[in-house]
């Protein structure tokens, strides 16, 4: 459940929703033509508890930075699995797919690269075996878990 509006929602919704709007409100102070993923990850030490926040990547921009550790901290009452007596911390990893194609003009020199963190994206979510309907996400090892990218496209 939200903690604020009652409703059921996943962490991974409740973290992808804030993502996307910030990236929105934000549109005009991206670049119009690149292809990329950028990464969020965050520790969980006991239920309800983030303890680290690490975003890495070359595309978002810095003042979002702020925004994103706030949205993460603000998901703790989500994480109720965790039991660090017998799994220890788990890293909750979320990939953010940006492919904005405006003003290209042909120019689309990061596609290539693009393309191939793509399909090494998909093939984390390959093997169902290991999907976790619940949080929409895939357990990678006892102790981290993907999280669904989260999409920011424009194809104008």
């Amino acid at each position: 459940m939200h903690p604020r509006a009652n409703v059921p929602v996943s962490p991974a919704d409740f973290i992808h929703r804030g993502i996307l709007d910030a990236c929105r409100s934000a549109y005009q102070q991206l670049p119009s033509c690149f292809y990329g993923f950028d990464w969020i990850h965050f520790r969980l030490t006991a239920p309800n508890k983030i303890d680290s926040i690490r975003i890495t990547g070359d595309y978002l921009p810095e003042w979002l930075t702020d925004f994103y550790e706030s949205k993460i901290l603000a998901s703790q009452p989500f994480w109720h699995y965790v039991d660090k007596a017998s799994n220890g911390p788990i890293v909750i990893a979320i990939p953010i797919d940006f492919a904005l194609e405006s003003g290209c003009d042909g120019n689309r020199s990061t596609k290539g690269r693009y393309e191939l963190e793509s399909a090494a994206i998909d093939s984390l979510f390959a093997d169902k075996k290991q999907f976790l309907p619940r949080l929409k996400a895939v357990q990678k090892g006892k102790r981290q878990v993907i999280l669904n990218p989260a999409f920011l496209h424009s194809m104008r």
